[in-house]
């Protein structure tokens, strides 16, 4: 790596000797890297697809990985000499052509994995068969605000007016930009999965999956009526709850965690902090 190299992903999976990073560098393909713990040295290198975006780690074997991009979603192994992309069939090619991938995620101690497109589309792989589902909002979309009401500077009867208002304003934002691309973020447990908006907004969704991967949508949320976009999503170990990581409009710049400025037109010159989310999902699931 030298100072234009930027590491995009970084995957330390279980009990492996290996910390794996997918990098770019301005100029040349980006390329994955196997770092060895024991010997504190880059174990393995390669150069992959020039279209990845991320890649996602095999639970059960960490020389083999999944990479995304734009009309791309292939296999790779690593070899002691080679990185390396295989002729599996990951998914169909007519799914493969007409999405712009951009996030999978693996379930857990499972061969199955998820992943998403900037065409609001969801696919479940399982032993090669493909669950398709398009990501919509539940028609009751509920604002789970617990966490973030002072922000608004709003309460009680104010408050549910309010928000009532504004929910409607964003359920009508979401049908103006739907049949736009929409950046997803997904992230799995063992008894479904989580799926968030990257871009423009602060929705997400809490699916259920059956052991026969039958996939349930159980509710929508919206995380902050400010909310420009979800950065990343942790469930715990447990399944109790997740965390979400998200980029939120700024009154008060004194105040913030994280400042930074958003480039896109609708929101050019304004300046977002990055807040944290807890949600309980023991208000979804039935553990």
């Amino acid at each position: 790596m030298n100072e234009k190299s930027e590491i995009k992903q970084v995957i330390i999976p279980d009990f492996s000797r290996y910390c794996i990073t997918l990098v770019e560098t301005e100029g040349q393909n980006p390329f994955v890297t196997f770092f060895k713990h024991e010997r504190q040295s880059i174990h393995k290198k390669g150069e992959i697809n020039p279209c990845v975006r991320k890649i996602a780690v095999d639970p059960f074997g960490h020389h083999s990985f999944i990479a995304i991009g734009k009309d791309y979603c292939r296999n790779y192994t690593a070899s002691e000499k080679h990185i390396k992309e295989t002729k599996d069939v990951v998914i169909p090619s007519k799914y493969e052509k007409d999405n712009d991938f951009t996030d999978i995620k693996f379930f857990p101690d499972s061969h199955a994995f998820a992943l998403v497109s900037s065409q609001r589309n969801i696919f479940i792989i399982e032993n090669k068969n493909v669950i398709f589902i398009k990501y919509e909002q539940s028609s009751n979309l509920v604002a789970e605000l617990t966490t973030q009401i002072d922000i608004l500077e709003i309460d009680s009867e104010k408050a549910n007016k309010e928000i009532e208002s504004e929910m409607d304003y964003q359920k009508s934002l979401f049908e103006k930009f739907k049949e736009n691309p929409m950046d997803l973020i997904i992230e799995t447990h063992k008894k479904g999965f989580v799926v968030g908006t990257q871009t423009k907004f602060g929705f997400f969704n809490i699916y259920s999956l059956s052991k026969e991967f039958e996939v349930s949508l159980i509710q929508s949320f919206c995380l902050s009526l400010r909310c420009l976009g979800i950065n990343s999503i942790s469930i715990s170990f447990d399944r109790s709850y997740l965390v979400l990581s998200a980029k939120v409009l700024d009154q008060n710049i004194e105040d913030q965690l994280a400042e930074m400025q958003i480039i896109d037109d609708e929101n050019k010159d304004k300046r977002c902090r990055t807040e944290l989310y807890q949600f309980s999902l023991k208000e979804a699931y039935s553990f």
